[in-house]
């Protein structure tokens, strides 16, 4: 508090900026500390991540692909070779009866090659819809970090206002302090003036009273 009679001196004015500034200096640590960086940094790997998923998928699709146009070409190989067996072509009937062996082998196979292209494609599907989760998990995440940043950064400002309006604040004390200062040191120079010029006076008038006797 300010008093009349004993203001306080400017350095302590100056100390109490600094300590009000090293109050708010740790509040926005604690409020802030590197989570505006940690935010930056989840939002890019968050972004790396949809992109790594939206590539996983291309590389599945196509590989679908690819193994359903080497299954389409493996059944026309196999229908064209069971319609010339269908056909005879001059060939005796024990080598007809390995043909058809060999043909029956080849539809199992397919068979099995066509099964295991369903279970790739059941997993395609289930990696996709994996991926398309993971993709709306990851933006709805990045646009909730994205909120908090700009909260932590509205509080930043909030504080560096109250640290600005603490500055003001005690730049005004100090003022004040340096006023009341300078006036009390006029008053005590008037008070001096007026003793030393009442002592003149009482020894003139002594001296008068003197050369009178």
């Amino acid at each position: 508090r300010l008093c009349p009679r004993h203001p306080a001196p400017p350095r302590i004015y100056m100390r109490r900026i600094k300590d009000a500034k090293d109050r708010i200096r740790e509040q926005l640590q604690t409020t802030l500390g590197d989570g505006s960086l940690n935010i930056e940094f989840t939002i890019k790997e968050k972004n790396r991540r949809i992109l790594a998923l939206e590539g996983e998928k291309r590389r599945l699709a196509t590989e679908a692909a690819q193994t359903i146009e080497r299954l389409r070409a493996s059944l026309r190989a196999s229908e064209a070779h069971r319609k010339l067996l269908e056909a005879g072509g001059g060939q005796s009937a024990s080598h007809r009866d390995d043909e058809w062996a060999s043909l029956r082998e080849s539809r199992d196979a397919e068979a099995a090659a066509a099964r295991l292209l369903q279970q790739q494609l059941d997993s395609l599907s289930s990696a996709a819809q994996s991926s398309a989760a993971a993709e709306q998990s990851s933006a709805a995440e990045a646009q909730r970090l994205k909120e908090e940043k700009w909260q932590l950064e509205q509080a930043k400002q909030r504080l560096e206002q109250q640290m600005s309006q603490l500055e003001q604040q005690a730049l005004g004390r100090e003022s004040v302090a340096q006023q009341q200062q300078q006036r009390q040191w006029q008053q005590q120079e008037m008070e001096a003036q007026l003793a030393a010029e009442t002592a003149e006076r009482a020894r003139l008038a002594a001296e008068a009273e003197r050369l009178a006797a």
